[in-house]
């Protein structure tokens, strides 16, 4: 009995050694990371927003160049009508004043782009003389126009306001405030050009820009167009209408 004791305990303890030697399993492998690809995607797509407001800017400098330019051929040749020349500097004071204004826009707009919330409203008309005006109010009742160009503590403001046309009144917001706006055209003047002011208007936003329809108003009729838009937390934006 006894010899037999011993000859299992010599079997066991060989048994042991022999599961002793046998090497581990490997480790599992780890977790793949999780995907960026959403949050790549919603950056590429923030910034194709932020270039195509930057083109845009900078289309309204080479815009605004060229009316410069035919302003200065206009007053070289029509020197002996004080009363239009003088109209002429004026408007030309004006538009350099707009291109410095634009330049400026474009500067805020590129650094703008390595944030990701921003809003911006640009209205413009093409008719020579018309006055157009542009008023903005915003989800917390605040009013935005060339008068009220900014608030303390409410996001956006007033930065171009254009008195005779062709023109462009802009503005814009560092944040894109959630809520309901109204964008209203208002035809102030015509100064003699009895046409009506055609205005076109577009609200940009870190996800993308969104066309108001195109609008016609009339001095002696309709002078004013409103259009209410909702932005949500991602800064999509909807004509409500």
């Amino acid at each position: 009995m006894v010899r037999e004791r011993q000859e299992l305990e010599v079997k066991l303890s060989g048994a042991m050694r022999t599961i002793a030697a046998i090497p581990a399993p490997p480790a599992p492998p780890p977790p793949p990371p999780p995907s960026l690809a959403p949050q790549l995607e919603e950056a590429v797509k923030a910034r194709q927003v932020l270039e195509e407001k930057l083109k845009t800017l900078e289309d309204k400098v080479t815009q605004t160049k060229s009316e410069n330019s035919k302003l200065k051929d206009k007053l070289e040749v029509v020197p002996e009508k004080k009363n239009e020349v003088a109209v002429l500097k004026k408007q030309l004071t004006v538009a350099q004043t707009t291109i410095e204004t634009l330049k400026e826009e474009i500067e805020k707009t590129t650094k703008q782009m390595a944030s990701g919330s921003f809003m911006a409203f640009v209205m413009s008309w093409d008719w020579e003389s018309h006055d157009a005006d542009l008023r903005i109010e915003e989800p917390g009742g605040k009013t935005f126009d060339f008068k009220n160009r900014q608030y303390k503590n409410t996001p956006g403001r007033f930065v171009i306001d254009t008195r005779r046309g062709p023109g462009t009144e802009v503005w814009q917001s560092d944040q894109a405030v959630p809520g309901k706006y109204k964008f209203t055209y208002e035809f102030y003047n015509s100064y003699g050009n009895k046409a009506p002011c055609v205005i076109t208007g577009t609200l940009f936003t870190q996800k993308g820009s969104i066309d108001m329809p195109k609008v016609e108003l009339d001095i002696a009729g309709k002078k004013k167009m409103t259009f209410v838009v909702s932005v949500d937390e991602h800064g999509h934006a909807k004509v409500l209408h």
